[in-house]
């Protein structure tokens, strides 16, 4: 699976770029009917939220194994859990996610869309690899972020935190899996 997640980030991109050049800048006359009709979304932890027009409201409840892009997982030498899922939303928009549990089980997950702008590569001489960073605005909270991970020649990944202070080898999820995690992070959403 060399080079799995970049390779699917880079089609992501490849599909945002090509959908975007197919758009008119001219409005179809119709009905008086809006674009996206209103729907309501819920998630057991959060209030029902009316949502309207182009961009579409959705919960990591709503992502399904169809629309999960890779997912990683880690442990540090303290236990803590890491999941990293690179995902689409319904309207496959690219997203990212990082849930964090301590040993104790208490956690934190962060989530946002990204594009090409959001990426960058550090290069680690000493060991050979580069390094994904991806800068986002968490959805939750509205702060920046950052999620790093790298991918070796031979298969293997790794995850960092954003100072690269500690680094911990990883292993890739199957959909499910990284499904099945998704679904566990929506008890740290405040």
């Amino acid at each position: 699976m060399k080079k799995k997640v970049l390779s699917v980030i880079m089609a992501s991109m490849m599909v945002l770029t090509l959908a975007a050049c197919g758009k008119s800048s001219e409005v179809a006359s119709t009905p008086e009917e809006p674009a996206v009709e209103e729907q309501e979304v819920a998630s057991s932890t959060e209030a029902v939220e009316t949502v309207a027009e182009e961009e579409a409201d959705f919960t990591i409840l709503d992502v399904t194994t169809d629309l999960v892009d890779a997912g990683i997982y880690a442990v540090d030498d303290s236990n803590t859990e890491y999941v990293i899922t690179l995902f689409r939303d319904p309207s496959q928009n690219p997203y990212i996610s990082m849930m964090i549990v301590a040993e104790d089980g208490s956690g934190d997950i962060i989530c946002g869309s990204y594009d090409a702008s959001c990426i960058s590569t550090v290069r680690d001489e000493e060991n050979g690899v580069d390094w994904t960073v991806f800068e986002i605005t968490d959805v939750y909270t509205e702060t920046e972020c950052t999620i790093v991970f790298a991918e070796g020649d031979d298969g293997s990944v790794a995850v960092a935190n954003e100072d690269f202070s500690v680094t911990m080898e990883g292993e890739y999820l199957s959909n499910e899996d990284a499904i099945t995690y998704m679904g566990a992070a929506v008890s740290f959403i405040d």
